[in-house]
């Protein structure tokens, strides 16, 4: 090598500052690129290294110790440990501790995490003595992402408060992020979700101002989060946008990261196809890195894959249980007891109970208790019993018991739903064997102690931070803009966007919430039955099994069950009756297609009610019924069967939410009635039911905003509530009325303290809710159960305008005389045969 002169050696060191700038930031190429001409200034040939104290010696050494970083998040191979290597032969002591960190950083990702705790050993009195500052607070950054891969997380937690704690001394507040986004990614690991998520949110606007790229890289792990709660339709959309945002992308690791939590986000909602597309892919993109690590998760995920399609090959079993050898000699914890189930689980469909009895028994790992990994020992060792001809009940229940008091933990409704796909599997298993051993008291227990799980828990209230409710405030303009917008036929990208954003933000605020860490006690067969016995009325719990829809039937006097009918054809019965019911809701249908349309609803009505219903006749008392749908009559408008037209009819998630409505108190109240703007006929049905009750507070007009209404709404006996709604079906939360300065939404419910005993919502289609996971309902109607509403009177799509004033004219009158809720309605709809209207909660 060469000398050479002392411009170049600072065009070098230019050069140098300008490609660590740009690693920085991610711009790995370019970051090469720049090295490499600081290199050819110095005249580098490693064959000629230059002498210790030389002039160049430094400024090689530092570019060298810049690019063997750069290349290995370009994908390269072991090249970058050479370039270490040669840059330690001349290195001087100031610049020896950024050689061994950035050798650390590298051994991490070549899974020698123990060696690379060495060289951060090494590095840690190097840095402290030479500095620079900024590296010495980044090594504890980076020995902290080495402890979290050991699973030694109250050490990595240690190191990453301790870097936090010098990065905000030095006022670097970019690697301060840093340092919170790992400590939010240890946290989530330890099922600490909501705390993580709100220190991901934390993250976010620093990210957004100092280093936009970090945003993909905070996406995915917010992303992963959400799976871990069973927000997989979520995590499925983030995963489809940074995918498609990244292709191209020079940076190979984030790539490949993207592909790998796709592939476990399409795993979670059961798209096997794309999940084991994706991973393959990923595992192709780590093989080409050299992070086996990663390539041996993304393996991992194509065998899950095969294993759930039922591509069972010879040796699968023996193949991840070698996969699990190497992750256990790595001490690599995070993902080790679920790829000791995976085999297990596999050993068992290949007949090889001793395997998996073996692997079983095994403690889970005792550094980390991995949330999926308890649910899916629980799953094994059901599957192992049954193979074993022992029952697997026990195991499934304890582990039911063990997501109730997961559940708990979460203040948000659509978290409470949506940790129920972590234990579908432990639900759907357990289902079979109760029912395949058909005594109807055991089904009807297990059918309860899996849908509606979400209403059990006591709800959390969410309107207690000042920016909380300013985002609502600004929600609520946004929606009204977009009304104005939509009426006048107005360009509506730029403020639909800003509507969606505000969601998105008050979605995030709800999910950052903690539970009350309690559910409510269970309800057994025999207090249901005792109910049903005082209410002279009949239960129907739907439920399917092994691709039949069937139903329990709970009366004072026995509780049986049966199978039905197909549930595919029940599903497709009950999609023509909602689209009929649909077209009937518009005003613009010409009369001959309206004559159509009713007597298709007629004729589809009276098929679903031979497959769903008639076999159950013999069953079935001659006075109240309580309906509890599955997934696929979860909008079906049971009043209009001809065996329950003029009967009282009531619908609820689950009979234990039957249950309990109606064990509630109903303490006296003041009534409420407000209506929202656009309807013509509101003021005759305003009068007629005012008539009903006692000095009633009407909100009507510019009166009736959503925060006069909620305020009266607390603690109010009756509120009615006429206003047009919308059912969000993809947004549940925001599922709304629309009142004067903008909508009351479902998400606005829990801000109540003592929620209304009774709300009729009478001129929308607010009774319908989505049923994501399970039997988990989500929709307006079921906040206000979850908020501890008792009844709710609601219609399943739109309602004409006179129809619904004559309606609740007469049911406010049966309910001023003494009638329940249901009995009322029940009396409201004759002379009305197709009324959509339905009583959800208390009958």
């Amino acid at each position: 090598m060469t000398d050479p002169d002392d411009e170049l050696i600072t065009r070098a060191w230019r050069l140098q500052e300008s490609g660590w700038n740009l690693h920085s930031r991610g711009h790995y190429s370019e970051a090469a690129a720049e090295l490499k001409r600081g290199l050819s200034l110095v005249n580098w040939d490693p064959t000629v290294p230059p002498r210790r104290g030389e002039p160049a010696a430094r400024v090689t050494s530092r570019l060298l110790i810049s690019l063997a970083l750069t290349e290995f998040y370009l994908g390269g191979t072991n090249r970058e440990l050479k370039l270490l290597e040669y840059a330690e032969e001349f290195v001087i002591p100031e610049d020896k501790g950024r050689l061994y960190n950035q050798r650390g950083m590298i051994l991490v990702r070549r899974s020698r995490v123990e060696e690379a705790l060495d060289c951060f050993l090494a590095a840690e009195p190097l840095l402290e003595e030479y500095g620079p500052e900024w590296l010495y607070a980044g090594l504890f950054l980076n020995r902290a992402g080495a402890l979290h891969d050991l699973s030694r997380h109250q050490e990595a937690l240690n190191d990453a408060s301790r870097a936090r704690d010098l990065l905000e001394q030095q006022g670097n507040d970019l690697h301060v992020a840093k340092a919170v986004h790992l400590t939010a990614m240890i946290r989530g690991e330890l099922g600490y979700y909501t705390e993580a998520l709100a220190l991901f949110e934390r993250v976010r606007p620093v990210y957004a101002e100092l280093a936009p790229e970090l945003l993909f890289e905070l996406n995915g792990n917010y992303q992963g989060m959400l799976i871990r709660v069973g927000m997989v339709r979520e995590a499925l959309s983030i995963s489809r946008t940074l995918i498609r945002e990244n292709q191209g992308s020079e940076k190979k690791s984030l790539i490949a990261g993207n592909l790998q939590t796709g592939a476990n986000a399409a795993l979670a909602a059961q798209d096997f196809e794309t999940a084991r597309k994706w991973a393959k892919k990923a595992q192709e993109m780590r093989s080409q890195q050299a992070y086996e690590p990663a390539m041996i998760a993304a393996q991992l995920t194509v065998l899950r894959c095969d294993l759930e399609m039922g591509n069972l090959r010879a040796g699968m079993a023996n193949e991840i249980e070698i996969l699990y050898e190497k992750m256990r000699k790595w001490r690599w914890a995070i993902s080790l007891d679920t790829t000791r189930v995976l085999a297990a689980r596999a050993a068992l469909q290949e007949g090889d109970v001793n395997r998996s009895s073996r692997l079983l028994s095994q403690p889970m790992c005792d550094v980390f208790q991995n949330v999926n990994a308890r649910f899916e020992t629980f799953l094994a060792l059901a599957e192992l019993a049954g193979a074993q001809r022992e029952d697997p009940i026990p195991h499934l229940q304890e582990g039911l018991d063990f997501l109730a008091e997961h559940r708990s933990k979460y203040g948000s409704i659509e978290f409470q739903a949506g940790v129920s796909m972590v234990g579908q599997k432990l639900a759907d298993f357990g289902l079979e064997v109760v029912a395949d051993r058909g005594e109807a008291k055991a089904i009807l227990a297990w059918t309860e102690r899996v849908r509606a799980q979400n209403l059990q828990v006591p709800p959390t209230q969410n309107d207690t931070d000042p920016a909380v409710r300013d985002q609502m405030a600004q929600l609520r303009r946004a929606r009204n803009d977009l009304w104005d917008a939509q009426l006048n036929s107005q360009p509506v990208d730029e403020v639909a966007q800003r509507v969606a954003d505000l969601e998105s933000k008050l979605r995030s605020s709800a999910w950052q919430q903690a539970g009350p860490g309690h559910v409510a006690e269970e309800t057994t067969p025999d207090q249901i039955k005792a109910l049903a016995a005082e209410g002279n009325a009949t239960v129907i719990s739907y439920f399917e099994y092994r691709g039949k829809l069937a139903a329990i039937v709970v009366s004072g006097e026995d509780i049986q069950w049966t199978t039905l009918t197909d549930l595919a054809e029940v599903e497709e019965l009950a999609r023509q009756v909602n689209a009929d019911l649909d077209a009937l809701a518009s005003d613009f249908l010409p009369t001959p297609l309206r004559g159509s349309v009713t007597n298709s609803l007629q004729s589809n009505v009276a098929r679903l009610a031979d497959s769903v219903l008639t076999p159950l006749d013999e069953h079935v008392g001659t006075e109240s019924v309580v309906i509890v749908p599955t997934r696929a009559l979860n909008w079906v408008p049971w009043g209009m069967m001809p065996q329950l037209v003029d009967r009282p009819v009531t619908v609820a998630p689950s009979a234990s939410v039957w249950w309990r409505c109606t064990r509630q108190n109903s303490p006296g109240g003041r009534v409420l009635l407000a209506s929202g703007p656009a309807l013509r006929e509101v003021h005759e049905e305003f009068a007629a039911v005012a008539r009903c009750y006692d000095d009633p507070d009407i909100l009507t007009g510019e009166d009736a905003t959503p925060e006069a209404i909620l305020s009266a709404m607390d603690g109010a006996a009756v509120a009615h509530l006429a206003a047009h709604g919308q059912h969000e079906p993809d947004n549940v939360l925001f599922s709304r009325l629309n009142f004067h300065d903008g909508p009351l939404m479902a998400y606005d419910l829990d801000s109540l303290d003592t929620a209304p005993t009774e709300v009729i919502l009478s001129a929308c289609e607010l009774g319908r809710s989505t049923v994501d996971v399970g039997d988990e309902t989500l929709g307006f109607t079921a906040a206000l159960l979850h908020a501890g509403t008792s009844t709710v009177i609601a219609s399943l799509t739109r309602v004409p305008e006179q129809l619904s004033a004559d309606m609740m004219s007469a049911y406010h009158r049966g309910r001023a005389a003494g009638l329940p809720p249901a009995k009322a309605l029940a009396e409201a709809g004759k002379g009305h045969p197709w009324h959509p209207f339905i009583c959800f909660g208390r009958g």
